[in-house]
């Protein structure tokens, strides 16, 4: 039916009449678009069709039912995740609901402590400046830094020669690596006024190592058998009986025959057999490990591991690795031999040290919670008497406070 330039039209079967102009009609006709939308109603129809007759016919269901389920077994099946163990059930252990995970474990000066995924804190080249891995304040300094996994046991020995122990998981985890975390107070209780924590250890077993080395700032050594620890008190024990004025610096596992190495601030190392030392009772005192000159501490000491090297970084931020060999084994209570040369204005005084392999990385914390984790690889090895290259990148009046070595993650590092 014509209307002036228009035309009416009815659509599947005069149902629903349509006006639409008269040339525009033309022109979609000879373009084929209403033979395309007949096709698809064509279509349409018969899949209708077919539906209707799936939904009457069960044997079908169940067949379109088994091709999609192998389809999608296909495309997304893989193997089962879920570990069917046959027994009885066995008590559930908090421990057995936390995931096993590398953490960086982190102690202020005045007692403040926190735990962060190790991918926190990306790797970066020798000589960077890091990043904000605890925020210091009220003159609050950086002591401490432990790369651990979570379901480690962490020792905790102070200055007095005293020790408790405390689970990875039951310490604070935090979200961001710029939280201050809390004091090590609300942890445990046990410190007591002016005791600090001086050295922390992570074991995932304590009766992995035969012995315990314990070493002094005045010089002092000390080997007793790991088993005594493996019972601790919530409140402490007591770990080391110690002089008027000396503290303890550093404990370290050790097995029966190993080398231990003591180091000191300016710069001096000794190296001698752990049976040099006699084994003493958990609360005896220690005996001479070296022999200290010019009003110099020990910083630090370490088990000597064959083909290993022995790491050490100055608080201005020199490091260096000397391969293990190049220190020879001396009776103990001697002054020892030259290890850095530390104590110039460049360098400043030695702060750490730690056995490392050169595949593995490294990880240094300054007084004003500043973060460098780098590659060992980036570090050459020299020799004993030289003082190293800048390994960290200081702010004006910031020091080196601690390190860590450990092994490269297999995780990618968060940016």
């Amino acid at each position: 039916r014509r209307s002036g330039l228009h035309v009416s039209v009815g659509l599947y079967g005069g149902k629903w009449p349509l006006s639409l102009p008269l040339l525009p009609l033309r022109n979609l006709i000879l373009q084929g678009s209403y033979v395309g939308s007949l096709d698809e109603l064509t279509e349409l129809r018969a899949r209708i069709a077919d539906l209707e007759d799936l939904l009457a016919t069960p044997t079908r269901i169940t067949g379109t039912v088994r091709e999609e389920t192998e389809e999608i077994k296909e495309r997304y099946g893989d193997d089962r995740r879920t570990e069917i163990i046959e027994g009885e059930l066995e008590q559930v252990r908090r421990e057995d609901l936390i995931p096993h995970q590398e953490v960086v474990v982190t102690l202020s000066e005045r007692g403040y402590i926190k735990r962060v995924a190790s991918q926190t804190f990306r790797t970066q080249h020798r000589g960077g400046r890091g990043v904000t891995g605890m925020p210091t304040r009220d003159e609050d300094s950086v002591r401490q830094l432990l790369v651990c996994d979570t379901h480690d046991t962490l020792l905790f020995f102070t200055n007095r020669g005293r020790v408790w122990t405390k689970r990875c998981f039951e310490l604070p985890a935090e979200s961001s690596r710029t939280a201050r975390g809390i004091h090590l107070q609300n942890v445990t209780g046990a410190l007591d006024e002016k005791e600090r924590v001086t050295t922390v250890i992570a074991a995932d077993d304590l009766s992995e190592g035969d012995y315990l080395v314990f070493a002094t700032r005045l010089g002092g050594a000390k080997r007793t058998p790991l088993k005594n620890f493996t019972s601790i008190r919530s409140n402490g024990i007591k770990a080391m009986k110690l002089k008027d004025g000396d503290e303890l610096v550093s404990v370290v596992t050790a097995d029966d025959g190993a080398d231990v190495i003591l180091v000191t601030e300016k710069g001096k190392a000794i190296r001698f057999e752990t049976t040099k030392l006699t084994s003493h009772s958990r609360t005896a005192g220690g005996v001479r490990g070296i022999k200290l000159l010019n009003d110099d501490h020990v910083v630090g000491a370490e088990i000597v591991k064959p083909e290993k090297q022995l790491f050490v970084i100055t608080e201005n931020g020199y490091g260096k690795r000397t391969p293990s060999e190049s220190y020879p084994t001396k009776g103990r209570a001697g002054q020892g031999v030259i290890t850095l040369k530390a104590g110039s204005r460049l360098t400043g005084l030695v702060v750490g040290i730690a056995v490392v392999d050169p595949e593995q990385e490294l990880m240094l914390i300054s007084k004003n919670g500043v973060v460098n984790r780098t590659t060992l690889k980036e570090i050459r090895a020299v020799g004993r008497s030289t003082q190293g290259v800048i390994v960290m990148r200081l702010e004006s009046g910031d020091k080196v406070a601690a390190l860590a070595a450990f092994d490269k993650s297999e995780k990618p590092d968060a940016t």
